[in-house]
């Protein structure tokens, strides 16, 4: 019986670590494409060069609001990875 029962136990866990890897897998990728968001971003706003500051002072909080959404979508990711620990 405690055979069977470890078994059985031994064959969850490996799932379980399976399903980690994978959700951290998963909120590697989308901490990149944070990354890479964010330096694109960054990169149109200096490329724009007829832009005058009132046009730069919105283009900027359009930046920061794009990057408090992807910030947002990487905490509900990470946190996916923590509770799917459970």
């Amino acid at each position: 019986m405690y055979e069977h029962r470890h078994a059985v136990d031994t064959e969850r866990l490996k799932q379980l670590e399976s399903q980690l890897k994978k959700a951290c897998i998963g909120a590697e990728e989308t901490d990149h494409k944070h990354d890479e968001v964010c330096c694109l971003l960054f990169l149109q706003a200096f490329a724009k060069v007829n832009l005058n500051f009132t046009n730069y002072f919105v283009f900027f909080f359009k930046l920061a609001k794009k990057v408090a959404e992807v910030k947002d979508d990487l905490e509900r990711a990470e946190e996916r990875v923590l509770t799917s620990e459970v």
